[in-house]
C-alpha cells in the first residue's frame, strides 16, 4: 500500500465502533433511599408556599400517586383538608433566588457601518454585562402525626448566565426551574418508596480457556440471548458445569441465577467471579444489585407487617380469617422482588 493512502477499512478500524453487546434482562425491586417513610401509607400535601410551590406540589402529587409496587398502590395522596386523616404531612416552600454581579465580558461589537447603517466590520471587545445566578433549594419536610420529622430534602440546584444587555437575548430561567421541579419530584419519589426497575445487564463474552468446540457452543449461547434468554442461560449453565473456572461462564451463570430469582446461588457465583480480575468489576456490580434487592425486600416486608398489624387493629376478626391479598407478607418463593 502506498504511503499517504488511507483505506476505508483503516478509517473504520480507527473509529473502533463497538459491536452491540448481548445482555440479559434483570427485573427487580430496589430500595427507597430513606427508611423513614416505609410505614407511611397516606400523605397529605400541605399548601406549598413560594412562587413555585404550587407547581412543585402538583408534580409531587402526581409522582406519589403513580407509585406502585407489585401492582399495589403504595401511597394515598390526600389534600390539605384531609391532613388529620393522613399518616404524614408533606410541607414545602419553593422559590428560586437570583443574584447579580456586574462583570465585563467579550462580545462581537460593530465598529463600522455603511451609509445605510448596516454593520461592515465587527470586533471582539469587552462590554458591560451582568452575571446572573439562579439558585433553587426547596424546603420539603415530611412530618408524622406526632409532629416528628421523618424526612427532609437536601437537594439544591443552581445555574449561572452571563448576560450582556446590548448583545444577548434576555435569559429565560423558567424552563430551567421547571426541569428542577421535575428532578426534585423524582428525587422525593425515590427517597420515600422502593422502585421497580428493569435493566439490560451485559453478559461477559470472553472465551479464553475454552477449547474450540466449547468456544463455538459458548458463541451460540451468547447469540441465543437475542431470542430466548432462558435457553441461553441453560446452555451457559451446562458449559459452566464443564468449565467451572472460566470467568465469563462463572459470571454469566450468576447473572442467570439472579434473573431467575435464585439469589443465594447468584451470590455464590458472583463471589467466585470476584476472585478473577477479568470478571471482578461485573461481579461487584452484581453483588451490589443483590444487596439492594435484599434491602428492598426487607422494606416491603416491614411495610406489609405494619399494614397487617394496622388492619387487625382496625378490623378485629377471627385470627384464622383470610388476610387481604394486598397485605400478605412478601415471600421469596412467591414472587421475584
Amino acid at each position: 500500500m502506498r504511503k499517504g493512502v488511507i483505506t476505508i477499512a483503516a478509517v473504520l478500524s480507527a473509529i473502533a465502533i463497538p459491536a452491540q453487546a448481548e445482555t440479559l434482562r434483570i427485573e427487580g425491586i430496589y430500595p427507597a433511599g430513606s427508611e423513614a417513610a416505609i410505614e407511611v401509607e397516606s400523605i397529605a400535601l400541605d399548601a406549598f408556599t413560594g412562587s413555585d410551590g404550587l407547581a412543585l406540589a402538583s408534580v409531587i402529587a402526581d409522582r406519589l400517586r403513580g407509585v406502585e409496587i407489585g401492582g399495589e398502590e403504595w401511597f394515598s395522596v390526600l389534600p390539605p383538608a384531609l391532613a388529620g386523616e393522613a399518616d404524614s404531612i408533606l410541607t414545602g416552600h419553593a422559590e428560586p433566588v437570583f443574584s447579580e454581579r456586574e462583570v465585563r465580558a467579550r462580545r462581537s461589537v460593530c465598529v463600522a457601518k455603511d451609509e445605510d447603517g448596516d454593520c461592515t466590520a465587527r470586533e471582539m471587545l469587552e462590554v458591560d454585562c451582568v452575571d446572573i445566578t439562579a439558585s433553587f433549594r426547596p424546603d420539603l419536610r415530611l412530618i408524622d402525626r406526632d409532629g416528628d420529622q421523618l424526612w427532609s430534602s437536601n437537594m439544591g440546584r443552581s445555574h449561572n448566565v452571563t448576560y450582556c444587555p446590548d448583545h444577548d437575548a434576555a435569559p429565560d430561567f423558567a424552563p430551567i426551574v421547571d426541569n428542577w421541579i421535575l428532578e426534585l419530584a423524582a428525587h422525593l419519589r425515590h427517597e420515600l418508596a422502593p422502585v421497580a426497575r428493569s435493566q439490560d445487564i451485559r453478559i461477559m463474552e470472553g472465551r479464553g480457556g475454552l477449547e474450540r468446540a466449547m468456544r463455538r457452543q459458548f458463541r451460540d449461547a451468547i447469540r441465543l440471548t437475542e431470542t430466548d434468554e432462558r435457553a441461553a442461560c441453560e446452555a451457559m449453565e451446562e458449559l459452566h458445569a464443564a468449565h467451572p473456572e472460566q470467568p465469563s461462564l462463572r459470571f454469566n451463570t450468576g447473572l442467570c441465577a439472579e434473573q431467575g430469582g435464585a439469589f443465594v446461588l447468584a451470590e455464590e457465583h458472583y463471589r467466585q467471579a470476584l476472585l478473577n480480575d477479568r470478571s471482578d468489576d461485573e461481579a461487584e456490580a452484581g453483588l451490589r444489585r443483590l444487596e439492594q434487592r435484599h434491602r428492598a425486600s426487607q422494606q416491603v416486608d416491614r411495610r406489609r407487617a405494619f399494614l397487617i398489624e394496622r388492619y387487625y387493629a382496625e378490623n378485629p376478626v377471627d385470627p384464622d380469617a383470610q388476610i387481604p391479598v394486598g397485605l400478605r407478607p412478601w415471600r421469596r418463593d412467591e414472587a421475584q422482588p
